[in-house]
Protein backbone atom coordinates (compact mmCIF):
# COMPACT_ATOMS: atom_id res chain seq x y z
CA UNK A 1 0.00 0.00 0.00
CA UNK A 2 1.08 3.58 0.70
CA UNK A 3 3.39 2.78 3.49
CA UNK A 4 4.88 0.29 1.31
CA UNK A 5 5.61 2.72 -1.55
CA UNK A 6 6.51 5.49 1.19
CA UNK A 7 9.43 3.41 3.27
CA UNK A 8 10.59 1.93 -0.38
CA UNK A 9 11.81 5.18 -1.31
CA UNK A 10 13.42 6.15 1.59
CA UNK A 11 17.89 6.44 1.21
CA UNK A 12 20.46 7.82 2.56
CA UNK A 13 19.89 12.03 2.38
CA UNK A 14 16.44 11.86 2.15
CA UNK A 15 14.81 14.96 3.53
CA UNK A 16 11.98 14.37 6.59
CA UNK A 17 10.14 15.95 8.79
CA UNK A 18 8.83 14.54 12.34
CA UNK A 19 8.41 14.38 15.73
CA UNK A 20 11.00 13.96 18.71
CA UNK A 21 10.06 11.59 21.56
CA UNK A 22 12.09 11.83 24.70
CA UNK A 23 11.86 7.88 25.70
CA UNK A 24 12.56 6.34 29.02
CA UNK A 25 15.05 3.59 29.08
CA UNK A 26 15.47 2.97 25.47
CA UNK A 27 12.78 3.08 23.03
CA UNK A 28 11.71 1.34 19.70
CA UNK A 29 13.89 -1.35 18.22
CA UNK A 30 17.68 0.05 17.46
CA UNK A 31 16.96 3.03 19.22
CA UNK A 32 20.85 3.56 21.76
CA UNK A 33 20.05 3.14 25.35
CA UNK A 34 21.94 4.98 28.01
CA UNK A 35 24.22 3.53 30.52
CA UNK A 36 21.53 2.07 32.78
CA UNK A 37 18.34 2.40 30.74
CA UNK A 38 19.06 5.92 30.39
CA UNK A 39 16.64 8.55 27.96
CA UNK A 40 16.90 8.61 24.62
CA UNK A 41 15.81 10.18 21.44
CA UNK A 42 12.79 9.19 18.69
CA UNK A 43 11.97 10.25 15.72
CA UNK A 44 7.61 9.22 15.30
CA UNK A 45 5.43 9.95 12.16
CA UNK A 46 8.05 10.45 9.67
CA UNK A 47 6.95 12.29 6.36
CA UNK A 48 8.93 12.74 3.43
CA UNK A 49 9.82 16.18 2.17
CA UNK A 50 11.25 17.98 -0.97
CA UNK A 51 14.61 17.71 -1.79
CA UNK A 52 16.15 21.32 -0.43
CA UNK A 53 13.46 22.09 2.16
CA UNK A 54 15.72 21.20 5.47
CA UNK A 55 17.79 24.01 5.51
CA UNK A 56 21.05 23.38 8.88
CA UNK A 57 21.99 27.28 8.47
CA UNK A 58 20.80 30.65 6.92
CA UNK A 59 23.30 32.37 5.07
CA UNK A 60 23.11 35.93 5.96
CA UNK A 61 25.79 37.70 3.45
CA UNK A 62 27.88 36.68 0.76
CA UNK A 63 31.24 38.39 0.06
CA UNK A 64 32.29 40.44 3.22
CA UNK A 65 35.63 40.86 4.05
CA UNK A 66 37.04 41.26 7.65
CA UNK A 67 40.62 40.97 9.57
CA UNK A 68 41.57 37.97 11.68
CA UNK A 69 41.40 38.38 15.72
CA UNK A 70 42.36 35.17 16.12
CA UNK A 71 44.04 32.27 13.98
CA UNK A 72 42.18 28.34 14.81
CA UNK A 73 43.37 26.13 16.20
CA UNK A 74 43.64 22.15 14.59
CA UNK A 75 42.95 19.12 16.63
CA UNK A 76 46.03 16.38 15.96
CA UNK A 77 43.55 13.89 13.79
CA UNK A 78 40.66 16.14 13.47
CA UNK A 79 38.35 15.37 11.23
CA UNK A 80 37.70 17.62 8.68
CA UNK A 81 34.65 20.53 8.90
CA UNK A 82 32.45 18.36 6.27
CA UNK A 83 33.38 15.31 7.91
CA UNK A 84 36.42 13.59 6.28
CA UNK A 85 40.06 14.17 7.13
CA UNK A 86 41.39 17.19 6.85
CA UNK A 87 43.73 18.26 3.63
CA UNK A 88 47.13 19.66 4.24
CA UNK A 89 49.08 22.08 1.73
CA UNK A 90 51.11 25.10 1.62
CA UNK A 91 53.15 26.92 4.36
CA UNK A 92 53.01 30.61 6.28
CA UNK A 93 52.96 31.05 9.53
CA UNK A 94 52.74 28.13 12.31
CA UNK A 95 49.98 27.44 14.97
CA UNK A 96 50.47 24.75 18.40
CA UNK A 97 47.96 22.07 17.79
CA UNK A 98 48.88 20.04 20.58
CA UNK A 99 45.16 20.84 22.08
CA UNK A 100 42.73 18.03 22.58
CA UNK A 101 39.88 19.74 20.05
CA UNK A 102 39.57 22.20 17.62
CA UNK A 103 39.67 25.81 18.56
CA UNK A 104 37.85 28.31 16.05
CA UNK A 105 39.37 31.37 15.13
CA UNK A 106 37.80 34.73 14.89
CA UNK A 107 36.83 37.18 12.36
CA UNK A 108 36.36 41.28 13.06
CA UNK A 109 33.92 41.98 9.87
CA UNK A 110 34.75 45.52 8.32
CA UNK A 111 30.78 45.99 8.25
CA UNK A 112 28.60 44.69 11.21
CA UNK A 113 25.63 42.60 9.12
CA UNK A 114 22.30 41.78 10.51
CA UNK A 115 21.29 38.06 11.12
CA UNK A 116 17.56 36.84 10.81
CA UNK A 117 16.16 37.84 13.73
CA UNK A 118 17.95 41.25 13.38
CA UNK A 119 20.69 41.23 15.56
CA UNK A 120 23.86 42.90 15.06
CA UNK A 121 26.55 40.75 13.92
CA UNK A 122 30.62 41.84 14.45
CA UNK A 123 32.36 38.49 14.87
CA UNK A 124 32.31 35.12 13.09
CA UNK A 125 34.34 32.16 14.06
CA UNK A 126 36.54 30.73 11.22
CA UNK A 127 37.45 26.67 10.90
CA UNK A 128 40.83 25.42 10.58
CA UNK A 129 39.47 23.76 7.65
CA UNK A 130 38.73 26.94 6.24
CA UNK A 131 42.43 28.18 5.81
CA UNK A 132 43.25 29.78 2.23
CA UNK A 133 44.75 27.68 0.62
CA UNK A 134 45.12 24.76 3.66
CA UNK A 135 48.17 23.59 6.72
CA UNK A 136 50.88 21.90 6.50
CA UNK A 137 53.04 20.37 8.81
CA UNK A 138 56.30 22.21 9.89
CA UNK A 139 57.95 18.74 10.81
CA UNK A 140 56.96 15.44 11.75
CA UNK A 141 58.13 15.26 15.30
CA UNK A 142 56.11 18.63 15.94
CA UNK A 143 52.56 18.80 16.99
CA UNK A 144 52.82 22.54 14.79
CA UNK A 145 51.49 23.10 11.34
CA UNK A 146 52.02 26.16 9.20
CA UNK A 147 49.34 28.27 7.72
CA UNK A 148 49.25 31.28 5.13
CA UNK A 149 46.92 33.84 7.84
CA UNK A 150 48.09 36.01 10.81
CA UNK A 151 46.16 38.09 13.04
CA UNK A 152 45.51 40.99 10.88
CA UNK A 153 45.30 39.91 7.72
CA UNK A 154 42.17 40.57 5.78
CA UNK A 155 39.86 37.71 4.76
CA UNK A 156 37.03 37.58 1.85
CA UNK A 157 34.19 35.22 2.70
CA UNK A 158 30.65 33.84 2.93
CA UNK A 159 28.70 34.08 6.65
CA UNK A 160 26.36 32.20 7.60
CA UNK A 161 24.27 30.84 10.94
CA UNK A 162 24.20 27.58 12.00
CA UNK A 163 20.30 26.98 13.07
CA UNK A 164 21.23 24.23 15.26
CA UNK A 165 23.95 26.76 18.16
CA UNK A 166 23.08 29.49 16.55
CA UNK A 167 26.87 30.32 15.82
CA UNK A 168 27.67 32.68 12.79
CA UNK A 169 30.89 31.30 10.48
CA UNK A 170 32.55 32.19 7.88
CA UNK A 171 32.23 30.08 4.99
CA UNK A 172 33.61 29.89 1.44
CA UNK A 173 32.65 32.03 -1.51
CA UNK A 174 31.97 32.26 -5.04
CA UNK A 175 33.20 36.03 -4.83
CA UNK A 176 36.88 36.49 -6.30
CA UNK A 177 37.57 40.28 -5.24
CA UNK A 178 36.26 43.10 -2.07
CA UNK A 179 32.59 44.56 -2.92
CA UNK A 180 34.70 47.96 -3.64
CA UNK A 181 36.11 46.15 -6.78
CA UNK A 182 33.58 44.41 -7.86
CA UNK A 183 29.69 44.22 -9.41
CA UNK A 184 27.17 43.19 -6.11
CA UNK A 185 25.94 40.03 -7.96
CA UNK A 186 27.81 36.95 -8.84
CA UNK A 187 27.63 36.35 -12.66
CA UNK A 188 26.74 33.21 -14.85
CA UNK A 189 30.09 32.86 -15.23
CA UNK A 190 31.93 33.21 -11.52
CA UNK A 191 28.97 30.44 -10.32
CA UNK A 192 30.28 28.11 -13.11
CA UNK A 193 34.29 29.30 -13.04
CA UNK A 194 35.13 30.16 -9.51
CA UNK A 195 35.97 28.01 -6.69
CA UNK A 196 34.39 28.63 -3.38
CA UNK A 197 37.26 29.91 -0.84
CA UNK A 198 38.13 31.79 1.65
CA UNK A 199 40.46 34.06 0.83
CA UNK A 200 43.78 35.65 1.66
CA UNK A 201 42.93 39.37 -0.26
CA UNK A 202 45.57 41.97 2.02
CA UNK A 203 48.05 41.06 4.44
CA UNK A 204 48.68 42.57 7.96
CA UNK A 205 51.11 45.47 7.49
CA UNK A 206 52.37 44.56 10.95
CA UNK A 207 55.78 43.60 10.13
CA UNK A 208 55.61 43.73 6.72
CA UNK A 209 58.41 44.79 4.77
CA UNK A 210 59.97 44.22 1.03
CA UNK A 211 63.28 43.34 -0.48
CA UNK A 212 64.83 41.83 -4.05
CA UNK A 213 65.40 38.28 -3.77
CA UNK A 214 69.49 37.73 -3.83
CA UNK A 215 69.80 34.19 -4.24
CA UNK A 216 68.22 31.36 -4.10
CA UNK A 217 69.46 27.32 -3.04
CA UNK A 218 68.10 24.07 -3.06
CA UNK A 219 65.00 24.34 -0.80
CA UNK A 220 65.49 28.42 0.79
CA UNK A 221 66.72 31.46 0.15
CA UNK A 222 67.55 35.25 0.76
CA UNK A 223 66.16 38.86 0.36
CA UNK A 224 68.05 41.67 0.71
CA UNK A 225 65.70 44.12 2.20
CA UNK A 226 64.95 47.22 1.13
CA UNK A 227 64.61 48.71 4.26
CA UNK A 228 67.99 48.07 6.13
CA UNK A 229 71.38 46.72 4.88
CA UNK A 230 70.46 43.02 5.45
CA UNK A 231 69.86 39.89 3.77
CA UNK A 232 67.05 37.54 5.18
CA UNK A 233 66.28 34.27 4.94
CA UNK A 234 63.47 32.39 4.18
CA UNK A 235 62.54 28.63 3.23
CA UNK A 236 60.97 28.43 -0.05
CA UNK A 237 58.25 26.68 1.54
CA UNK A 238 57.06 29.90 2.44
CA UNK A 239 56.45 31.71 -1.04
CA UNK A 240 53.08 32.43 -1.23
CA UNK A 241 51.22 29.67 -3.50
CA UNK A 242 49.23 30.93 -7.29
CA UNK A 243 46.08 30.69 -5.88
CA UNK A 244 46.65 33.53 -2.79
CA UNK A 245 48.88 35.92 -5.83
CA UNK A 246 45.96 35.91 -7.75
CA UNK A 247 43.57 36.67 -5.38
CA UNK A 248 45.87 39.86 -3.48
CA UNK A 249 46.53 41.25 -6.75
CA UNK A 250 43.03 40.78 -7.75
CA UNK A 251 42.09 43.21 -4.55
CA UNK A 252 44.58 45.39 -4.67
CA UNK A 253 43.69 48.64 -6.61
CA UNK A 254 47.24 49.48 -7.48
CA UNK A 255 47.84 46.39 -9.20
CA UNK A 256 44.55 45.20 -10.20
CA UNK A 257 44.00 46.32 -13.56
CA UNK A 258 40.15 47.13 -13.91
CA UNK A 259 39.22 44.55 -16.25
CA UNK A 260 39.30 41.05 -16.14
CA UNK A 261 40.65 39.34 -12.71
CA UNK A 262 43.66 37.06 -12.63
CA UNK A 263 42.53 33.55 -12.79
CA UNK A 264 43.20 31.17 -9.63
CA UNK A 265 46.12 28.49 -10.43
CA UNK A 266 47.27 26.01 -8.37
CA UNK A 267 50.87 25.13 -7.50
CA UNK A 268 53.54 27.11 -6.50
CA UNK A 269 55.33 29.98 -8.18
CA UNK A 270 58.42 29.87 -9.45
CA UNK A 271 61.43 32.49 -7.80
CA UNK A 272 64.14 33.89 -9.50
CA UNK A 273 66.97 35.96 -8.42
CA UNK A 274 65.89 39.73 -9.00
CA UNK A 275 63.01 39.61 -7.73
CA UNK A 276 60.90 42.18 -6.04
CA UNK A 277 59.21 40.91 -2.74
CA UNK A 278 57.13 41.54 0.16
CA UNK A 279 57.59 39.54 3.60
CA UNK A 280 56.90 39.20 6.90
CA UNK A 281 60.29 39.85 8.77
CA UNK A 282 60.77 37.72 12.20
CA UNK A 283 63.68 37.47 14.38
CA UNK A 284 64.61 34.38 15.00
CA UNK A 285 67.16 33.14 17.57
CA UNK A 286 68.56 30.17 17.81
CA UNK A 287 70.48 28.70 20.51
CA UNK A 288 73.07 25.84 20.56
CA UNK A 289 74.06 23.71 23.62
CA UNK A 290 77.24 26.13 24.23
CA UNK A 291 75.15 28.67 24.64
CA UNK A 292 75.97 30.86 21.62
CA UNK A 293 72.86 32.10 18.88
CA UNK A 294 72.16 33.95 16.14
CA UNK A 295 69.60 36.15 14.92
CA UNK A 296 67.68 35.41 11.56
CA UNK A 297 64.48 36.65 9.22
CA UNK A 298 61.86 34.79 7.50
CA UNK A 299 58.56 35.51 6.03
CA UNK A 300 55.46 34.86 3.96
Amino acid sequence: GDDENRMSSLMEGQEVEFYVVNEQGGGGRGSKKGSGGGKSLSARKIKLLPQGTVKFEHELAQGVTGYVLECPVEAPSADSFFGGPSKKSGGGGSCNTAAAAVVMGKICLDTPIIDTEGNEVTEVVLHPDMYPCGTFTLSRTSGEVGIWIRPGDTLLFDVIQIIADGTYRAMPTKHSQCLSLRSEELTTDDMSSNKALIRLVKPSLCGRTEGVIRSIRDNYGFIHSAERNVDVYFPLFEVMPNEIHSDLINNNPDVYNGTDPVQNKSGRIHVEIGMEVSFDLSLQILTNAGGGGRGGGGGR
